[in-house]
């Protein structure tokens, strides 16, 4: 069988070439779905709110004290951030409900319950 396809393959891609890769394609994706399906499900449930803080900013979040400053973010992004681009982080953790504002300079993190 493997010959068959690698002399199709090597003749032309015909529509007959491209109609069996694509079946070929769709049960070697159906057979894994069987097989894993279930476990990757699980395992993307688990992860989903992970995926979200998990970005470009790693675990920078998870390390911050509950209540910290800008001075205490660019301490753990080591300096390789601009203070706009801190701010941006600033921002967008308080846009998702992760943190909000204390006063002037602090910030604090949003309790969420389980």
């Amino acid at each position: 069988m493997l010959q068959s396809v690698k002399r199709l393959i090597e003749i032309r891609e015909s529509k007959a070439t491209i109609e069996f890769a694509l079946m070929m394609a769709e049960y070697c994706l159906t057979e894994q779905i069987k097989t894993f399906g279930e476990a990757l499900q699980s395992q993307y449930v688990d992860a989903q709110d992970e995926c979200q803080r998990y970005g470009a900013n790693h675990s920078v979040f998870d390390q911050l004290a509950p209540t910290f400053t800008i001075d205490d973010l660019r301490a753990l992004k080591r300096g390789f951030c601009s203070d706009g681009a801190l701010r941006m982080i600033i921002s967008r953790w308080m846009r998702d409900g992760w943190i909000s504002k204390t006063d002037r300079h602090r910030w604090s993190k949003v309790k969420i319950e389980n």
